[in-house]
């Protein structure tokens, strides 16, 4: 007994390694992706692009601003772990340089580590009462590991913390990548405090790495053994308890292959991710008003809808009763009524609407007592043990993983900040040419008030004429609580047809619509004819359209003299485009008007005759006595 015992011995270590753990977090097969969550972070962003910009089918002024490609996506240095760990202390933390959408999925790796420290917040019990939905599912070699570390490492918590996923994503205390803490660190990135360059990237891509680990505990819904209060160990047994074969089999290439599943539909064969889920997993993510409401709905989805190792119950083939070994019962799915038994491949199976047949739980040739000699791991059912085995674990994927992934798109879209870019005019030259403008921000999901950007001095602001970009040496620009101001001094903006700027905000390149720095001047000339009594008030005016007749336009532009002609058009009209601000002087008919285009009202009509006329004969009094034209 005693051998017996000593050969047993390295397995109970490795079992109390950690009563729970995530997805492999670095997965080495998985290429860039680096684990299931990074890579469901990735497919998630890229859902939401693909969806929202380019294939919308009504373009959102706001967003079709902002620039999304890889390429003018720029790298922000901010803190990561640089290692991997099981309690804080394990724990290493460094900067790293990553783009807005890989500090997205970056949070999807730091949201694990530490494992075992992490891995306990991450559950979520939708049917439970509120305030104890949190882990309470924890095998002994767990409670032992606490036990040990409290007497031997009193400086690390080991007890349970008590604290569900749901909470833990919206926020717990001063944690910084959380729903709540996120946008903290954005205001302190655009705020007109004295904060330096270097700490305001920091912390915008701080901002990102907290939507990559809510999006990861959003992930975390979508697995049955974070919604079915079910403490999985990580490699071997605990206790009573089997590992997830889910956590182990779903890794980054199974992600990547169950989102690519997602199909087009319609006649522009957009991407429709409703179309890969069951009606009540689409309306669970798409009917939640709130992130804390689509917590609840995916979570309780995935509870009624999967089961795992250790909550399987019902009656087996054989008409055994199966109950769940860690003794919570939910009432669905139950073997033998949701789950239909297939004798041939001897396994449980699900028909699930978009998604076809399901394997959930295969018997295995495992005894009870082969189980409990060995490991003290009871197996569920009677005589034969059932599990989620790899090919269940691959199949339940197909219908989890686009539930995670356009759920966690939802929490990008209430998470993304709404900047509009405009610029409100440009002054003349001899004033240097003053541009103004304004950065608005729309609040919005996670942003209850609005934000006044704010960028320092020497972050360029990027001006583009007729699609060039301009030296930022040639102009000065500066963005100071939502208002953009500057000069652009000597650059040739008024034969420019379009102009542009490109502000940076929240890691993201947002540009402006196109601004035409020039006002137009409308001019109609028509005749002064009467039909009546010229003498009679009360006469009725007319005037006919004078087709190529002769207009000018005169101002002066940076101390220089310019004079433009025009001929009018068969309806008497024709337009002159001239800089803002400047009076302009119109002469036509031996006539002459004035009238001068702002950044308020940069169009301007000037009419020689009737004023008012139309081609169809409504005329309006011009209050003076008509005289006949010769």
């Amino acid at each position: 007994m005693r051998h017996s015992f000593r050969l047993l011995w390295p397995m109970l270590a490795l079992m109390a390694v950690g009563p729970v753990l995530g997805y492999w977090n670095l997965d080495p097969k998985a290429g860039i992706s680096g684990g299931a969550h990074r890579a469901i972070n990735r497919c998630a962003w890229d859902l939401w692009v693909t969806t929202q910009i380019r294939e919308a089918s009504h373009e959102d002024p706001i967003l079709r601003q902002y620039r999304f490609k890889e390429t003018d996506l720029r790298t922000l240095v901010g803190p990561t772990y640089t290692n991997r760990g099981n309690w804080p202390d394990d724990m290493s933390t460094g900067d790293t340089s990553l783009n807005v959408p890989m500090w997205v999925a970056e949070g999807g790796f730091t949201a694990d580590e530490p494992e075992v420290s992490a891995c306990q917040r991450h559950f979520y019990d939708p049917t439970a009462a509120e305030g104890e939905r949190y882990l309470t599912d924890i095998p002994w070699q767990g409670q032992l590991r606490e036990y040990i570390r409290s007497t031997w490492r009193r400086d690390v918590e080991t007890v349970n913390p008590r604290i569900d996923a749901r909470a833990l994503a919206m926020g717990v205390g001063e944690y910084a990548y959380s729903w709540r803490q996120g946008p903290v660190a954005l205001r302190r990135a655009l705020s007109d405090l004295p904060v330096r360059k270097e700490d305001r990237e920091r912390a915008t891509a701080m901002f990102w790495r907290a939507l990559g680990e809510v999006m990861h505990l959003m992930a975390d819904m979508t697995m049955a053994s974070h919604t079915r209060n079910d403490g999985h160990p990580g490699a071997l047994p605990a206790g009573r308890l089997r590992p997830d074969p889910y956590e182990e089999w779903i890794l980054g290439p199974e992600v990547e292959a169950a989102y690519a599943t997602i199909p087009r539909t319609g006649p522009l064969s957009r991407l429709d991710p409703e179309a890969a889920m069951p009606p009540e997993a689409a309306s669970a993510v798409y009917g939640a008003s709130t992130p804390e409401g689509l917590f609840q709905a995916v979570a309780l989805y995935t509870n009624q809808h999967f089961v795992t190792n250790d909550t399987l119950s019902g009656t087996d083939p054989d008409g055994h009763p199966v109950a769940p070994v860690n003794g919570h019962v939910y009432p669905r799915p139950t073997l033998g009524r949701e789950l239909t038994w297939d004798p041939e491949m001897r396994i449980y199976t699900a028909e699930v609407k978009n998604r076809g047949t399901i394997l959930m739980a295969k018997r295995t040739w495992q005894s009870n007592s082969w189980g409990n000699y060995f490991f003290n791991a009871r197996l569920t059912g009677g005589t034969y043990g059932y599990e989620t085995n790899r090919d269940c674990a691959v199949s339940m994927a197909q219908v989890l993983v686009p539930i995670a992934v356009a759920a966690n798109a939802r929490l990008l879209d209430w998470y993304l900040p709404r900047f509009a870019v405009t610029i409100t005019g440009i002054g003349p030259k001899t004033l240097g040419q003053p541009l103004k403008g304004t950065v608005e921000h729309t609040p919005r999901g996670v942003f209850n008030e609005k934000i006044l950007a704010t960028l320092p001095d020497d972050q360029t602001i990027d001006l583009y004429l007729d699609g060039r970009r301009q030296d930022p040496r040639a102009y000065e620009l500066r963005l100071r609580k939502g208002k953009l101001e500057g000069k652009l001094n000597d650059l040739d903006v008024a034969d420019a047809k379009r102009i542009w700027v490109e502000v940076e905000l929240a890691g993201i390149r947002i540009t402006s619509p196109d601004f035409a720095p020039v006002g137009t001047v409308q001019v109609r000339v028509c005749t002064k004819d009467v039909i009546g009594d010229p003498r009679d008030m009360m006469g009725t005016l007319a005037g006919k359209p004078i087709p190529n007749a002769t207009v000018t336009c005169s101002f002066t532009e940076a101390g220089k003299p310019r004079r433009l002609t025009q001929t009018t058009d068969k309806n008497g009209e024709c337009r002159f485009v001239v800089p803002l601000g400047v009076e302009v002087t119109v002469s036509a008919e031996g006539s002459e008007k004035r009238a001068t285009c702002t950044p308020e009202k940069p169009a301007q009509g000037v009419t020689f005759g009737w004023q008012g006329h139309d081609p169809r004969g409504d005329v309006i009094d011009p209050g003076s006595l008509p005289v006949p034209r010769e």
